[in-house]
């Protein structure tokens, strides 16, 4: 079974930092800011003077699991397309829907009187999640009939309306070694290769035009998959990944290719149909005391909570040196969990990043502000949420269980807190 290991964001990533959407971009400003805000979570420490420092793991946690809400998929150049039964999470999956456009401006087809051979759509394979070794996938195309916008924003939960007739459709089982130029490539049907040939000079004069009459496609796998599957992860702007149009005429035959560049609107539709584990985690939060669940596609996220701070109100005054969030995983898991997480406050925009410290399997925040200030009554505890980056979490089905507030198997989730007296 060949197994996915962790994403690495190579060069081309760069561009999909700067189309990141607009609560990435938020999470970076905050990160990058808020260590000079007294008020946000804090990621430094306030300095101990010469009295002694002492230790505190009194707090209690409560935590529970919850869905996360739909996120921006738009324009990312790490589209998904596939299906994975995750073993504990369920099964989710994802589609892609996407322009393909002409490279240039007032452009005809070549030839005299040319004749459509067949349409090809090829995807640069960048990764995948899941064992893709027992069953191929069967990835299936469909025409859109919906009009998609670049300058629109779409959430993952939002269904775009397409044709009923499958234009074409391959089963997609990708080679034991990859390399750059490694795709998926499905054959499409004559008629749908008839159509774009037919578009005239008034259709292909500019890419508004263009997609006004070829709306885009659906890429999709077929859902009905009874092994464990996949998510395949490809790079939409590559120059591997196009949309392929073969002709000919009486003299000489001619291929033409579309992109999805800058003119081109695409984005993910992911779906969660959660186990009956995660169902009990998200119906019940008193389960959320043994465990919390987390996973990508914007599937889950969870809540924590602070309780009895009054036991350290009790010894005020003193300086928070470090308070140090610990939060664990037992996971066994052959498939990579997320290391990207981020905590942020219920009732304000304060993010805190989250270190993943791989030896001891646990996941660090330290918020000495934060507590501080609640010690001092300027802020009321609310909770917080803790969830995959969106970075991450867009381009990923990565999932991990976590101990939870009350763990009793040595997986307690905990506030370790060093003080010194004032």
């Amino acid at each position: 079974m060949r197994l996915m290991t962790p994403y690495v964001y190579s060069a081309y990533m760069k561009t999909y930092m700067r189309n990141l959407f607009l609560l990435s971009l938020a999470v970076l400003l905050v990160l990058n800011t808020g260590c000079n805000k007294r008020d946000d979570l804090g990621v430094d420490v306030l300095p101990p003077d010469n009295k002694t420092s002492l230790i505190s793991d009194s707090l209690e946690l409560i935590s529970y699991t919850v869905k996360e809400d739909d996120g921006r998929s738009d324009e990312i150049p790490a589209v998904l397309v596939g299906t994975f039964n995750d073993p504990l999470m369920g099964k989710v999956s994802a589609e892609l829907n996407a322009q393909f456009v002409l490279p240039t401006l007032n452009f005809t087809y070549q030839g005299n009187s040319p004749v459509a051979d067949y349409a090809e759509l090829t995807l640069n394979l960048k990764g995948f999640y899941g064992n893709v070794n027992a069953q191929p996938q069967k990835i299936n195309v469909y025409q859109l009939t919906e009009n998609i916008y670049r300058d629109s924003i779409y959430y993952s939960g939002r269904k775009i309306a397409h044709g009923s007739t499958l234009i074409g459709s391959a089963n997609f089982n990708p080679p034991s070694y990859t390399n750059d130029s490694t795709v998926l490539k499905i054959t499409l049907d004559k008629s749908f290769a008839d159509f774009l040939l037919a578009l005239d000079s008034t259709k292909t004069i500019n890419s508004t035009e263009f997609v006004k009459a070829f709306k885009g496609l659906c890429i999709a796998s077929d859902t009905s998959l009874s092994d464990t599957g996949a998510i395949f992860r490809f790079d939409i702007t590559s120059i591997y990944s196009k949309l392929r149009l073969y002709y000919h005429d009486a003299n000489s035959s001619y291929v033409q290719d579309m992109f999805a560049n800058s003119d081109a609107a695409w984005f993910n539709h992911f779906s969660h149909t959660f186990s009956n584990y995660a169902q009990q985690q998200i119906a019940d939060t008193s389960n959320g005391k043994n465990a919390i669940l987390l996973q990508g596609m914007y599937g889950l996220k969870s809540v924590i909570k602070i309780q009895n701070i009054d036991r350290l109100k009790a010894m005020m005054p003193m300086a928070i040196n470090k308070a140090e969030l610990s939060i664990k995983t037992n996971s066994t898991s052959a498939y990579a969990i997320p290391q990207n997480l981020l905590l942020r406050r219920l009732d304000a925009n304060s993010l805190s990043a989250v270190e993943y410290r791989a030896t001891q399997k646990e996941f660090v925040a330290n918020l000495p502000f934060y507590i501080q200030r609640m010690l001092e009554g300027k802020i009321i505890d609310k909770g917080f949420e803790l969830f995959i980056n969106p970075i991450e979490s867009a381009s990923s089905p990565t999932s991990v269980v976590l101990g939870g507030g009350k763990n009793a198997l040595g997986y307690k989730m905990k506030i370790k807190i060093i003080y010194t007296k004032i």
